[in-house]
């Protein structure tokens, strides 16, 4: 079965690439449209712009690990698996990134940093949040008295 691939698809799934490997900085648009096949102006007409690009590039890995971490709640069959699943879907992530994109994303597309920041705040304490709750529920762990 032959996956078809919309070219925007294709050319964020190419800056990820690149990106994690790289960091965003050392990354132009001439190393992008060179890896996807295509030129600069076919980028222009999906991107208007590198931080454009970025800020869509985030989000589509945000939204990715969103999915994985509410896929690993669903399998798991209580939440010290729950934890182990997730650690090990983020270890795989954190193993292919590149320290340097995060250096970049903070210095040079802090919107794009604030979104990652959004993420880690908005959701992951709160997916960590709901998994303790629920092996204190299940007596898995014990609540702390302070």
């Amino acid at each position: 079965m032959v996956m078809i691939v919309d070219n925007k698809t294709r050319i964020r799934e190419k800056a990820k690439e690149l990106f994690m490997q790289l960091g965003m900085r050392r990354v132009s648009m001439d190393d992008i449209a060179a890896e996807t096949g295509m030129s600069k102006k076919t980028l222009y007409q999906y991107y208007t712009d590198k931080e454009t690009l970025v800020a869509d590039t985030i989000g589509a890995i945000l939204e990715s690990n969103h999915a994985n971490c509410e896929n690993c709640r669903q399998k798991a069959k209580n939440a010290i698996h729950e934890g182990f699943m997730a650690t090990a879907s983020v270890s795989e992530m954190m193993r292919r990134l590149n320290p340097v994109l995060l250096f970049d994303m903070q210095k040079y597309y802090p919107a794009a940093y604030r979104k990652f920041l959004k993420f880690k705040e908005d959701f992951l304490y709160k997916f960590i949040y709901h998994s303790i709750e629920w092996g204190i529920k299940d007596g898995l762990f014990r609540r702390m008295l302070m």
